[in-house]
């Protein structure tokens, strides 16, 4: 072989030596780096575990877990100073609670003859039968004719709950975001009724009309 060929042969054989070396080291390169990268995620991952541990373990012996507050007794409820509640709501709530209070006392103080009208024949035969029915039909009565006061029902502020949910208790009427309200007769056993109930918390919540008197439910269940 002529001597140039074989000097242009090791050099060809010399710079492709190179060029292996080269790629070789590249991807040494590449996959030291990229190994790197994999140990720096996992320690990562590592470190944010641990401290996410630590904060729970921190806050469970630290910031123990405050315990649900123990349901108000009704003599608790009752103890509530007369007009507290009321001070607590806000100008247009207390507004839709005055109208509220005064269709049921109009609502109330119907005469026997239009609260008999608002009844249905199977409740006013139903109550012939079973006095005991009487006032809970006059009562529940009420809570529908304040309802249809035009006063209430332009109160978009009012809505009204009483029987919307059946067999489940529910308060009568809720006012603005959830101030619940609701209506009975002023005897002291059925407001104590109401009261236990765990969505009232205080005697303002409770509206009442004055109980009717044996001889006007005579006249409307006659």
């Amino acid at each position: 072989m002529a001597k140039g060929r074989v000097a242009a042969v090791v050099k060809g054989v010399a710079n492709d030596a190179g060029t292996a070396a080269s790629n070789i080291a590249k991807s040494m390169a590449k996959v030291t780096t990229e190994a790197a990268e994999k140990e720096e995620a996992n320690l990562a991952r590592i470190l944010d575990n641990e401290a996410s541990t630590a904060k729970s373990f921190s806050d469970i012996h630290e910031k123990p877990p405050t315990a649900n507050a123990k349901p108000k007794t009704v003599a608790e409820k009752k103890a509530g100073k007369p007009g507290e509640w009321l001070a607590g709501l806000s100008a247009a709530d207390r507004a839709s609670f005055t109208r509220l209070q005064e269709a049921i006392d109009r609502a109330a103080n119907r005469s026997a003859d239009e609260i008999r009208a608002s009844l249905s024949v199977e409740q006013i035969e139903a109550a012939k039968a079973d006095p005991y029915l009487q006032s809970m039909f006059v009562g529940s009565d009420i809570e529908k004719a304040a309802a249809r006061d035009s006063a209430v029902a332009n109160d978009s502020n009012i809505v009204r709950q009483g029987g919307s949910m059946p067999g489940q208790p529910v308060p009568d009427f809720v006012i603005g975001d959830g101030k619940n309200v609701d209506v009975t007769g002023a005897s002291q056993s059925s407001i104590d009724k109401h009261l236990a109930r765990d969505y009232y918390d205080h005697p303002d919540q409770i509206i009442t009309y004055p109980s009717i008197p044996q001889s006007k439910l005579k006249e409307i269940f006659r």
